[in-house]
């Protein structure tokens, strides 16, 4: 399991919520559907993933 820091969401597009980076708006970099399984269920493309402590955040 991973913690995330400064992620936000957009409005509801149909069941989709989208994921951004709230620093600097990038996105979407995953969603969660409403509507399906858990609640707490959120997929994050693995492309914008790092496990070096690198941001894809570009300023």
């Amino acid at each position: 399991m991973y913690a995330f820091e400064n992620v936000g969401f957009t409005n509801s597009v149909s069941t989709f919520r989208y994921l951004t980076c709230a620093d600097c708006d990038l996105g979407p970099l995953g969603f969660h559907d409403t509507q399906e399984g858990p609640t707490n269920a959120y997929y994050i493309a693995l492309t914008r993933t790092t496990t070096e402590g690198k941001s894809s955040c570009k300023k």
